[in-house]
């Protein structure tokens, strides 16, 4: 029988490259954090889970992100133009049920 052929594992660390790995980290994350949070800001909308759900699926098939979609439209408002808004939800029509009872037939 052939046996298998090894792929070529990367070389393991030493515990003293792990500990430098971690120290450096430990170092660095403060800074890394307070940079974050001087330097970006959230803008947060909350919807019901199959809304959320299936606005991710539109900009999925579009290929577009929540975030080109926010400049978009603060573009277009900086430029005068209107932007389409929407209070009602928007999720999936619910699905049509073949029911006998309804179809007329008896």
């Amino acid at each position: 029988m052939k046996k298998p052929k090894q792929e070529p594992q990367k070389p393991k660390r030493s515990e003293a490259q792990r500990r430098a790995d971690k120290a450096y980290q430990e170092r660095t994350r403060a800074e890394k954090n307070a940079t974050q949070r001087e330097n970006f800001k959230n803008i947060a909308a909350t919807f019901r889970r199959d809304e959320a759900e299936r606005i991710a699926e539109i900009f999925k098939a579009h290929g577009v992100k929540p975030s080109e979609v926010l400049r978009g439209a603060a573009a277009a408002l900086l430029d005068g133009e209107p932007i389409r808004t929407e209070a009602a939800p928007l999720i999936a029509p619910a699905p049509v049920e073949n029911d006998s009872t309804t179809s007329g037939e008896e």
